[in-house]
């Protein structure tokens, strides 16, 4: 028999409060684990797209650009610029 969503929830509800910090925590992990791979993964498709439109311009990794713009925009010291 096929529970419902709801069901699932009740059960978790009956849990501990430890037990269901637990579950938030894991599946909290898991949407930030998704959603982040999803994001460099727009980098990669970027890349490729640019690749194969034959051009000479080299392009930064996608964690090059993100400390780039961070250094860029959140600099206290000129000298960093």
């Amino acid at each position: 028999m096929i529970r419902s969503p709801i069901d699932h929830l009740e059960t978790i509800w009956q849990k501990p409060e430890s037990t269901r910090k637990v579950i938030a925590a894991i599946a909290v992990s898991l949407c930030t684990v998704v959603i982040v791979s999803i994001w460099l993964m727009t980098f990669s498709l970027e890349t490729a797209e640019v690749a194969s439109a034959d051009t000479a311009v080299a392009e930064d990794s996608p964690l090059r650009v993100i400390w780039d713009t961070v250094k860029d925009k959140i600099s206290i010291n000129p000298i960093f610029k």
